[in-house]
C-alpha cells in the first residue's frame, strides 16, 4: 500500500469517528442530559436525534422504564450515581 492510499485511509477513518461522535439519538424509552466538561447544560432531552460537539460533550442515559419493584428512590439514587451529587448544581 502506497503512503497517499494510507494517508487516505487514515482521513476516512477519522471523519468516520468524528462523524459518529457529532450526533446522539434519544429512544423513547430514555431520559437523557448532556454534559459539557462536566457541567449539565441541556436536561429533559424529548426522544429524537440532535447533534453535539465532538469529544468536547457527553450524553448520560437513564433507562425511562420502571421494573418490577423499582420505587422512585430506587431512580434518583441510580441519577446521583451516574451524575454526582453536583450534578444539579444551579438549576
Amino acid at each position: 500500500m502506497s503512503q497517499r492510499s494510507s494517508l487516505l485511509l487514515g482521513v476516512i477513518a477519522l471523519v468516520l469517528v468524528i462523524g459518529s461522535e457529532s450526533y446522539y439519538i434519544v429512544n423513547e424509552t430514555e431520559k437523557a442530559v448532556l454534559k459539557q466538561f462536566g457541567k449539565i447544560i441541556k436536561s429533559d432531552i424529548q426522544p429524537g436525534i440532535y447533534p453535539k460537539l465532538p469529544f468536547l460533550q457527553s450524553l448520560v442515559r437513564v433507562d425511562g422504564r420502571l421494573g418490577t419493584g423499582v420505587t422512585a428512590k430506587d431512580v434518583v439514587l441510580a441519577i446521583i450515581g451516574e451524575i454526582g451529587t453536583a450534578g444539579g448544581t444551579g438549576y
